[in-house]
């Protein structure tokens, strides 16, 4: 698969820019990126889920856009990030869908369809849920199943967008050795997101890196992966070293930059402290302990502003996301009753001419095309109400996280204006106490001075 010159986005809002990423046959490739790089958008262009406002995604040497949804789907699967299903679905029934592109009117389930769906269910260890609803099983065995349907369609080409969610790390290698095993043995050409770096390291035959919406790099992970693209695209600060399992590169992290200047304050102030002594010391201590907490206070309080406004706008996102959702509904909705009616139609006009009628076998003939065009037309309506669903729940996570946010932002800025009170208030108590010590000094009532200033007993 080849994507060329690609640019797509929502509405009016472009998210993926100019982007050109080779995808190898029958090995994993990964793209990795910081949320909002624009990963599942691209996935859902070069699954045909998302019109291409220019450029092409290439499979087999023909561009996507010239293949039906069923001609695409036997050559492409996908699995989106949060993947829904009508409520009460048997574990199944779930499965027994991947195989729906490779079946007809005039044939419909088969021993083939019976053995795919046992092989897929097998694979992923998902055979222990038949006979349960999806409704009923936990997020990790959930995701067992979804990927067994994708497994079930059998297309060369499988497109996965962070299969490993809600899995627990034991689990997530399970999955990972599975699409490495479909590489080798099965021939399957895999593309997947996840979000953890070094299993995406470890895993990958081919690295692709993105960032706002466009390419950073592509290749063999270890000349891919650099400290310099940490930085750049995940604002991570780290190092490339070798994995001692695989000798393959694996990144450490270093502290950030505000732990390190905060265990340096520690340092400093506690050297310092060292130094001084008695009630100096003591006094010292505690400025610096104030500075320190009003210091630690402010940085919080930016760096939730800043989320509120990250929050903010991935909010927007969603909404504007949301809109052009719904208006694609509508129209694959209205498309879809047309098609019906049309076949409804030719079906009335075979019904009113005569068996031997000549034209009859051509009639026939475009009722089943309008049927099986009807139908692909419901499948398409079905993938965009799944997909407005999803659509709607990341809308609402997006709108919690951004009041939660806001709450943050709020809290921290009052605890750095009651820490500022704090230090006012209690300099000022410092200075009127040390004012009220002097001028409280007891006096003997009973001494003289002399012109030298002693005083003498006079009793």
């Amino acid at each position: 698969m080849k994507v060329r010159s690609l640019t797509v986005g929502y509405g009016h809002r472009t998210v993926i820019r100019d982007m050109h990423v080779n995808v190898p046959a029958e090995r994993i490739t990964c793209v990795l990126g910081p949320n909002g790089a624009g990963k599942s958008t691209l996935f859902k262009a070069i699954s045909g889920l998302l019109p291409i406002t220019s450029g092409s995604v290439v499979v087999d040497g023909v561009s996507i856009e010239r293949f039906s949804s069923r001609e695409l789907a036997r050559k492409l699967a996908f699995l989106p990030q949060y993947p829904t299903a009508p409520e009460g679905l048997a574990v199944a029934d779930l499965v027994a869908r991947g195989r729906h592109p490779r079946q007809r009117w005039l044939k419909q389930w088969t021993s083939d369809d019976e053995e795919k769906v046992a092989r897929a269910l097998n694979l992923t260890g998902a055979g222990a849920f038949v006979g349960k609803d999806l409704d009923t099983l936990s997020g990790n065995q959930k995701r067992r199943v979804w990927i067994s349907m994708v497994l079930a369609q059998d297309s060369g080409i499988m497109v996965f967008d962070e299969p490993t969610t809600h899995c627990d790390l034991s689990h997530q290698i399970e999955i990972l050795d599975l699409m490495h095993r479909l590489t080798r043995e099965a021939g399957k050409t895999i593309v997947l997101s996840i979000p953890d770096i070094n299993l995406a390291l470890r895993y990958a035959d081919h690295l692709v890196i993105i960032g706002n919406g466009r390419l950073v790099a592509e290749g063999d992970p270890a000349e891919v992966i650099t400290p310099e693209i940490l930085t750049d695209t995940f604002h991570l600060t780290a190092s490339v070293v070798a994995d001692p399992a695989t000798g393959g590169p694996m990144i450490v992290t270093t502290a950030p930059k505000h732990i390190r200047d905060r265990l340096q304050a520690r340092a400093d102030a506690a050297e310092k402290a060292r130094k001084d002594s008695g009630e100096e010391q003591s006094e010292r201590l505690k400025r610096a302990t104030r500075a320190y907490e009003e210091a630690e206070a402010a940085e919080e309080a930016k760096l939730a502003a800043k989320e509120a406004s990250r929050a903010q706008d991935a909010k927007q996102a969603r909404e504007t996301e949301l809109e052009a959702l719904g208006e694609k509904v509508k129209k694959a909705s209205a498309k879809a009753r047309q098609l019906h009616a049309k076949a409804a139609k030719f079906d009335a006009e075979l019904e009113e001419i005569p068996a031997d009628a000549p034209n009859r076998a051509e009639l026939a003939a475009k009722a089943d095309t309008a049927r099986n065009d009807a139908a692909d037309a419901d499948g398409h309506t079905a993938r965009l109400q799944a997909e407005l669903a999803e659509a709607k729940e990341l809308r609402d996570k997006a709108d919690t996280r951004a009041r939660t946010a806001r709450e943050e932002a709020i809290k921290a800025q009052a605890w750095v204006d009651e820490l500022t009170h704090r230090t006012d208030t209690g300099t000022a108590d410092d200075t009127a106490g040390e004012t009220g010590t002097r001028q409280t000094e007891p006096e003997n009532p009973d001494s003289d001075r002399t012109g030298d200033g002693s005083a003498t007993d006079t009793r």
